[in-house]
């Protein structure tokens, strides 16, 4: 067996780990919102194993200078060196979006409505997208560049990534695409490589080692800052006194 033959047994097991596992939630724990507290702590985990140490992963709000939130983000990847990001417990988090490499959001089955209303675990993943892409980052506040994945154990069409891929598209119309979703089960993932609205790359070989593989290329892309909290993220009013200054006489 050769090294990438060692690498690829490496994360197929992983895989055939975390689909068991679930299968095993989704059949004894009664409880929905355990089950999802389960789902994103497992994929947590696994981040925390294989980034590196400066890579920090949390969960919380991500906010800009201008007031603006995104939704709750079930995993924020952040400068953990020395990077600002502000605890409110060990849970949750807010993240100056200055400071974020990377939002993942972890569904246990993507669905889509196909009824005239539009709903969904698809649809929310856009959502989130939307409004993380809706932050304003940067000095002359534009545009932020921090990517938005989807893991995802599994769909409601099984192998049938198509379905998958068209409902993303369909749904994103006037909003923002998640720029990469895998799924578990059956195993395969599906890029953006050109920051168009459409899916262009499907990989079902390996593919939970692709996710790795992408996830650590692009969060290594994104150019991050500390924003000044007190300056930037301080809604200053006109008529606010910023700071009193008093006299200085020195002493003879």
């Amino acid at each position: 067996m050769n090294e990438s033959d060692l690498v690829n047994k490496l994360f197929e097991e992983i895989s055939q780990t975390m689909k068991s596992k679930f299968k095993g939630w989704e059949k004894d724990i009664p409880h929905e919102g355990e089950k999802g507290g389960i789902r994103e702590r497992r994929v947590s985990e696994l981040l925390r194993t294989y980034l590196p140490q400066c890579f920090g992963i949390g969960s919380g709000h991500i906010i800009d200078k201008q007031g603006n939130i995104s939704g709750q983000v079930d995993i924020v990847i952040y400068n953990s060196l020395d990077g600002i990001h502000l605890p409110v417990d060990e849970n949750y988090s807010l993240f100056p979006c200055e400071c974020v490499h990377a939002a993942i959001e972890v569904k246990s089955t993507l669905t889509a409505s196909s009824g005239s209303e539009q709903r969904g675990t698809i649809l929310e993943c856009i959502e989130t997208a939307t409004k993380i892409k809706s932050l304003k980052k940067g000095e002359n506040n534009g545009s932020n560049d921090i990517p938005t994945f989807i893991f995802a154990y599994k769909s409601n069409w099984q192998s049938e990534y198509k379905k998958v891929m068209d409902w993303f598209q369909k749904l994103s119309v006037g909003k923002c695409l998640p720029e990469m979703v895998f799924v578990l089960d059956p195993g395969y993932l599906i890029c953006n490589y050109w920051k168009e609205p459409v899916y262009t790359h499907l990989f079902e070989k390996a593919p939970l080692l692709k996710f790795y593989e992408e996830l650590f290329t692009r969060i290594q892309e994104v150019k991050i800052s500390n924003p000044s909290l007190w300056n930037e993220y301080i809604k200053w009013g006109t008529k606010d006194v910023i700071a009193k200054v008093f006299e200085y006489k020195k002493r003879e």
